[in-house]
Parts: C-alpha cells; structure tokens; sequence
C-alpha cells in the first residue's frame, strides 16, 4: 500500500472515530470535520460515502455549514429522506430540511478551540 494510500485510509479512520463524538441530537459540520482532518469538506463527503455501517457510524450527524443536511448515501444510492428520518428520531430540529443552529455543534472548535 502506498504512502498516499496510508494516509487517506487513517484519516477516513480518524473520520469514523469522529463521529462518535457527536452527541445525540447534535450535528456537526462537513467544514469542522475538514478542518480537524486538514483537508476539504468536498473530501470529507465522499470518504462519509464510504462508510459502509451507517447508523453504527453516525455520518447522517454531518451537515452543511449552512444547516443544510446535505447527502447521504445508503446501499449506493442517494437517500436524504432516510437521513432526515434518522435525525428527527434523534430529536435534531429541522424545518424545511434544514437543522436549528442550536443543534450545530462545531467539533473543530471544540477539539482545537478555535473561535469562527
């Protein structure tokens, strides 16, 4: 396996660990998740779409930074409405497909205690 290889492999572990760290009834940012991991929200997207243990792994608590919820891929096909569902069984407060900025934690700041 190559360097580059290691590398994006430890960081989508990192990821995973991550995720657990958000609470219940809380999500975080694809951009807090990028800056933790120095790299980009698009990059933690498509490693989110490689989680094959959804639930188990909460990346349906990752949204946009505008409190959109973004995607969510489930068996290889995009399936936002089952991400929605699994965020209103988590008491997440949407409207109109959006989370209440009271229930965006920003983990980034949390873990490097930066301000935004």
């Amino acid at each position: 396996m190559s360097l580059g290889k290691n590398l994006k492999e430890s960081k989508k572990e990192i990821l995973f660990i991550l995720l657990h760290l958000i609470p219940l009834g809380k999500v975080t940012t694809y951009k807090a998740l990028a800056r933790i991991l120095k790299t980009s929200p698009r990059v933690v997207g498509q490693m989110l779409k490689l989680n094959n243990k959804p639930v188990i792994i909460p990346c349906h608590r990752v949204v946009r930074t505008s409190g959109d919820i973004g995607g969510y891929t489930l068996s290889s096909k995009e399936n936002r409405e089952f991400k929605l569902k699994l965020l209103k069984l988590e008491d997440v407060e949407l409207s109109e497909d959006k989370v209440s900025s009271e229930n965006i934690i920003y983990l980034d700041e949390v873990l490097l205690g930066s301000s935004r």
